[in-house]
């Protein structure tokens, strides 16, 4: 009899554990998983300051490459309050991936698609050993949440620099960003491209515009920044000695000449700073600013 109330109760409490998936854990989504993960404190401190957290909760599935504690000290020694909430947005952007991607599905090298569109990460196993964007280290793989995996890895990932970003780190370029913004083709130059930029130094857009750009037309300054554009990734090393392309300015074309390591564009222009790569092309430092030439109407 009492055997009996023993396997009654029994099969009373497998059936309530049934009812809540036959008492197993239920599996953390992302975020949940990170909170209880003590070395990844950092993390879920950056995709808080980003509001990231309903993104990573949802229903994805995602592949986060998730740096230490440790590995967000020796990046940011100083914390992240410096970062803006933007700047930890994108970086954070770069550690994940769409689809859930167990170390077993790497191939010898892939380079994938972000969260940060367009940039890509590039990820490289071999044996047991898998890095990622270069130099970081996988330390603990397939961490399997609701929602995806996470892979914990030993350095902060760079995030590349597109061509507007690139511009921005470059103390010498802060007229050219200057004049991207006004004319509004900051987004065009985040995009995928590729492109070729020939960017004027500040010494060659003060040159060329004393008083700066207050009274220039947006759609004059626009006309004028594409024309510093074409299409393509072209390094110095893929020119050839003369050859005429075309710009992001409608019908119109640049020469570019190159005499053993002197390029010289549109004439007059010399490349002092030649492939300075970003992520969605590359960019030539030039001493002048071009001259859109003008439309000659036959009489």
């Amino acid at each position: 009899m009492a055997l009996s109330a023993l396997t009654s109760l029994t099969i009373a409490a497998c059936f309530a554990f049934a009812l809540h998936g036959c008492g197993e854990d239920k599996l953390k989504d992302i975020v949940d998983l990170a909170v209880a993960t003590p070395t990844l404190s950092k993390l879920v401190e950056a995709v808080t300051k980003a509001d990231l957290a309903t993104v990573l909760k949802g229903d994805g599935p995602f592949t986060v490459f998730a740096p230490t504690d440790a590995a967000f000290n020796a990046a940011y020694p100083d914390g992240i309050d410096k970062l803006t909430k933007e700047q930890v947005v994108s970086l954070l952007k770069y550690h994940v991936i769409s689809g859930k991607v167990m170390s077993a599905d790497l191939k010898d090298s892939q380079t994938v698609a972000t969260l940060e569109t367009p940039k890509e990460l590039t990820i490289t196993k071999e044996g047991d050993v898998v890095t990622v964007g270069g130099d970081a280290k996988v330390s603990a793989a397939d961490n399997v949440a609701s929602n995806g995996v996470v892979h914990i890895i030993d350095k902060v990932l760079t995030v590349p620099l597109d061509i507007v970003d690139l511009a921005v780190s470059v103390p010498t370029l802060s007229k050219l960003v200057e004049a991207v913004k006004k004319a509004d083709l900051a987004t065009v130059l985040k995009g995928p491209g590729p492109f070729t930029v020939f960017a004027p130094t500040d010494d060659a857009f003060n040159l060329a515009y004393p008083q700066g750009f207050g009274e220039v037309p947006e759609e004059d300054l626009a006309s004028l920044l594409k024309y510093h554009v074409i299409n393509g990734k072209v390094m110095s090393a893929n020119l050839q000695p003369t050859q005429t392309v075309d710009t992001l300015l409608a019908s119109k074309q640049l020469t570019i000449k190159k005499e053993d390591v002197v390029v010289t564009v549109g004439g007059d222009a010399t490349v002092s700073a030649a492939d300075n790569v970003a992520s969605n092309g590359v960019v030539h430092i030039i001493d002048k600013v071009l001259t859109v030439p003008s439309f000659v109407a036959l009489v």
